[in-house]
């Protein structure tokens, strides 16, 4: 599913973000963006090609019939509790989190911000912002990088208790 994109706010700092806000940015989301990406090669999927097909809104449990044809790890049934979109119940639902899938939720966050009016990417050092909207302080800024993490924040550390062999 991919998130429709809104304009630009017109007005965006024109400065480069200092060193203390792009401090502030990487320590709101470090810990899920290493936890994400650790595990290295030991994912066993490439997420490449469809995951099944059908309506993704039911974050059920196996008693709701949701998720009964098969035992799903441990963490999974509490995560599928706690995401908030169809994407991320469709990653979780068959109990297996690529890399690939995680690489979508960053670029979603990343996404998300650029919609907000940041000029934002992502790099090998993760994510990465350069420009801030006009008036937003620190908090401004760590209040909409969080908000932006969407299920990132869900399955990102799930992927990576479950990829590192934990």
């Amino acid at each position: 599913m991919v998130p429709t994109r809104r304009p630009r706010p017109a007005a965006r700092r024109a400065r480069t973000a200092p060193a203390a806000l792009s401090a502030a940015v990487t320590g709101a989301v470090l810990a899920v963006l290493l936890a994400a990406c650790s595990g290295g090669g030991s994912d066993p999927g490439d997420g490449n090609g469809p995951r099944g097909g059908g309506d993704h809104a039911d974050h059920g449990s196996s008693e709701g019939g949701g998720h009964a044809a098969h035992e799903l790890p441990e963490g999974f049934a509490e995560a599928l509790e706690r995401v908030t979109t169809d994407r991320g119940t469709e990653i979780l639902e068959d109990g297996l989190i690529t890399q690939a899938e995680v690489q979508d939720l960053q670029q979603a966050q990343v996404d998300c911000l650029v919609d907000e009016g940041f000029d934002a990417s992502r790099g090998d050092g993760g994510l990465q912002v350069r420009e801030v909207p006009d008036g937003l302080d620190d908090a401004g800024v760590a209040a909409a990088v969080e908000g932006c993490l969407g299920d990132l924040k869900v399955v990102g550390p799930l992927h990576a208790s479950t990829s590192s062999g934990a």
